[in-house]
């Protein structure tokens, strides 16, 4: 925002809120066709990799998204909420945090949950709202002969993500990375490595402080950092 200084977010102490936002690299589920086929043929580390050389995120339309605009999408995390997306086989425990005022000083910010009776209203909204906007529905089927559009009968809850979005790619230095996300010590040597044999950062990548994160068990180890 040209000419206006931003003053930081509050920040909470709140057993089910926290201050950072996350970034998995190993999303199980659809994706848009709009993904290269190269970064789809990576796995979860390979991406982590890719992002600590290139420092940054690159965006992508998202999936179930109210337009084809490509966005970052980023999840807040708490422990027990990262714990539960892992239990869930949602992701696989391969990512990298940022502090919800970089994110926010970036041109992010909480994603926008529409009800789907009101889905035709996004279109008229603004990119950067449009961006955001995420179809909210439980699905839902017609009482009479009434033919429902896909909007209403299909269901969209993605609300136990607690997203965050930002339009466009989210590009960072190495002092604003909150920190990195793996299963084991191994796979951050492997990530970091791999990362390293492609540049010259190895000394800042492994001063990032880390999570590790037992796909298994959900057990969660913090190394130079409290969430």
């Amino acid at each position: 925002m040209a000419g206006v200084k931003l003053r930081t977010l509050r920040t909470f102490a709140h057993p089910d809120f926290s201050n950072y936002v996350v970034h998995m690299t190993g999303r199980n589920g659809n994706r848009v066709e709009e993904v290269p086929q190269e970064i789809c043929n990576m796995d979860a580390g390979e991406r982590l990799a890719y992002i600590l050389m290139e420092r940054g995120i690159r965006p992508h339309p998202a999936y179930g998204g109210a337009s084809l605009i490509p966005v970052t999408c980023l999840s807040e995390c708490t422990p027990a909420g990262l714990k539960a997306l892992v239990l869930l086989s949602r992701y696989e425990p391969f990512g990298i945090g940022f502090t919800k005022d970089y994110v926010f000083a970036a041109g992010g910010g909480p994603a926008l949950y529409i009800r789907a009776d009101e889905w035709e209203s996004v279109s008229s909204l603004p990119d950067a709202l449009k961006a955001r906007s995420i179809r909210l529905w439980p699905g839902a089927s017609a009482t009479g002969t009434e033919v429902l559009p896909e909007s209403l009968k299909s269901r969209s809850d993605w609300r136990h993500e607690r997203e965050w979005r930002l339009r466009g790619p989210l590009s960072f230095d190495w002092l604003s990375v909150a920190f990195l996300i793996f299963p084991t010590p191994k796979d951050r040597l492997d990530v970091l490595c791999y990362a390293d044999h492609h540049t010259d950062y190895y000394a800042e990548m492994e001063a990032i402080p880390f999570l590790l994160v037992d796909p298994k068990s959900g057990a969660m180890e913090t190394h130079g950092i409290a969430l």
